[in-house]
């Protein structure tokens, strides 16, 4: 969690310099939509990575790895169904790579071994 508030430290140190003034400039815009914009933070960057590393401790690096490599789907899904956004011909390419390399991860490079995976269901 100290890494997570680290790097909006970081972030606000190094930006607020540059772009503080647009943010005075907007601010009755900004202050408008205060409550939106506090629930997209803590939803987006910062609960999205508190949770993330809150995973790390209950997974191993290669689920993590792949959770994180499943991401550019779950975007371009997300923006599709939540605004109808289209995904262009670079952004398909590059969610059809990370999804081989995210096979080839989970599979330990032999794709093939997923035909032969066995679905074993606890009874509670």
């Amino acid at each position: 969690m100290q890494l997570t508030l680290l790097r909006w430290v970081l972030v606000i140190r190094v930006l607020w310099p540059i772009y503080g003034g647009q943010v005075h400039q907007h601010w009755p815009n900004i202050r408008a939509r205060l409550f939106s914009v506090v629930l997209m933070a803590v939803f987006g960057f910062t609960g999205f990575n508190a949770l993330y590393y809150v995973a790390a401790h209950y997974t191993t690096a290669i689920n993590i790895g792949i959770l994180q490599g499943c991401m550019p789907m779950f975007v371009l899904t997300g923006a599709f169904v939540a605004h109808g956004t289209r995904a262009t011909l670079v952004q398909v390419v590059g969610a059809m790579i990370t999804t081989l390399g995210v096979v080839v991860i989970a599979t330990r490079g032999a794709p093939s071994r997923s035909s032969r995976v066995e679905l074993k269901w606890a009874m509670s």
